[in-house]
C-alpha cells in the first residue's frame, strides 16, 4: 500500500495548485469546481490551452497537447464545463492539419479535423527535445485520439470531432491492416506506442458493436509489440497506460497477473520524499517539477482505481 500522508506531504511542498486540486477531490470528495478552475488558468485567449499545462511544452501559446490534457482532467474529475470544451474544440477547427480542412462535409465549413503532434508555435519558448513538429505537419492520432474519445463520452456535438471520427476509424483500418514491426527500437517504438495509445483512448469511447470488436482484435498484435510487461526502469508503455482503470477495454491485453505485478510496482515506485517520477529524460528543473507532481496524482488515481489505497482513502 502507498503512504498517501507522504504523498499529500509531497504535493503540498512543491505540486501546482492544478495537482493539489485534483489530490483534494480524489483524496477527500472534494467539489470539482476548484478542479475546473485550475485547469482554466491554463485557457489561452484564443480558447485553446497552454501555459505549460503540459510541462514539456511551456509555450504561452495554445497546443493540442494541453488540450488533450485539459479536456482529460475536466472529464475525470468530474469537473466538466462545456463552454471551455467548445472553445478548445474551436481551435482545433480552425487549426486543424492543413490536409484536413475543407475534407468531407462541406456545410461543415473551411477548418479541419485531427490534431498535429506538435505545431511550429512551440518553438516560441522553452520545451522538450522530442517536442518538435513532425515533417509536413500531419495529423497525429497521439493527440486527437484522446480529445475526440472526451468530446464523445460528454455528447459534445462539434464540426472538429465530425470530421475527426473519419480520420481516426481510417488509422485504425491502416494499423489493422499492417503488421507490427519487430525492427522498431528507440524513439521510434516509443512514438508508434503513443500513436496506439491515442487509438485506444478513441476507442474507449465508441460504441459496442461488430467494427469495435474488430478494431480490438485487430490492434492485439501492435499492443504485444509495444506495451512493456512494466519491469523495465527505461522509457516505454507499460500496462497501466492502457489499463488505468479495471473496467477499460484494453484490459483484454493484459493478463490479471501482468497487471496485478504492474500495480506492485507502481505501488513501491513511490519516492522516499512521497512522490512518483518519470521514465524519460528530464530536461528542465520547472518540468521535472511538474511532472512529479502529475505523475503522483496519476499514480493515487490509478490504485485508487484498482482498489489499491489504504481503505480510509479507498
Amino acid at each position: 500500500m502507498p503512504d498517501v500522508p507522504a504523498a499529500r506531504r509531497f504535493l503540498a511542498e512543491g505540486a501546482r495548485v492544478l495537482e493539489r486540486r485534483r489530490a483534494e477531490r480524489l483524496l477527500e470528495g472534494g467539489d470539482g469546481v476548484p478542479v475546473r478552475d485550475a485547469v482554466a488558468a491554463y485557457r489561452t485567449a484564443d480558447g485553446g490551452f497552454g501555459l505549460a499545462l503540459e510541462p514539456d511544452a511551456r509555450s504561452a501559446r495554445a497546443h493540442p497537447a494541453a488540450i488533450s490534457t485539459a479536456l482529460r482532467i475536466l472529464d475525470e474529475e468530474g469537473a466538466w464545463d462545456e463552454e471551455l470544451a467548445l472553445g478548445a474544440a474551436d481551435w482545433l477547427w480552425r487549426e486543424a492539419p492543413a490536409a484536413t480542412r475543407g475534407a468531407g462535409d462541406p456545410r461543415l465549413g473551411t477548418g479541419g479535423g485531427g490534431a498535429v503532434f506538435v505545431g511550429p508555435a512551440i518553438a516560441d519558448a522553452p520545451h522538450a527535445p522530442w517536442f518538435v513538429p513532425e515533417p509536413g505537419l500531419p495529423p497525429s492520432p497521439v493527440q486527437a485520439g484522446p480529445i475526440a474519445a472526451v468530446l464523445r463520452r460528454r455528447g459534445v456535438a462539434h464540426p472538429w470531432l465530425a470530421a475527426t471520427e473519419p480520420l481516426l476509424w481510417a488509422e485504425v483500418d491502416r494499423w489493422c491492416a499492417e503488421p507490427p514491426d519487430p525492427a522498431l527500437a528507440g524513439v521510434h517504438r516509443i512514438g508508434r506506442g503513443y500513436a496506439l495509445r491515442g487509438l485506444l483512448a478513441f476507442l474507449e469511447s465508441c460504441e459496442d458493436g461488430e467494427r469495435l470488436e474488430r478494431a480490438l482484435e485487430g490492434l492485439a498484435p501492435h499492443v504485444a509489440e509495444l506495451v512493456d510487461d512494466g519491469s523495465g526502469e527505461d522509457e516505454a508503455h507499460r500496462p497501466l497506460h492502457i489499463v488505468p482503470r479495471p473496467d477499460a477495454r484494453a484490459a483484454r491485453y493484459v493478463p490479471a497477473a501482468t497487471l496485478e505485478a504492474a500495480l506492485d510496482r507502481l505501488a513501491e515506485g513511490q519516492r522516499d520524499d512521497g512522490g512518483w517520477t518519470f521514465d524519460w529524460p528530464a530536461w528542465s528543473p520547472a518540468a521535472t517539477a511538474d511532472w512529479r507532481g502529475v505523475m503522483t496524482v496519476e499514480a493515487l488515481a490509478v490504485l485508487r482505481a484498482h482498489g489499491r489505497l489504504p481503505s480510509e482513502e479507498a
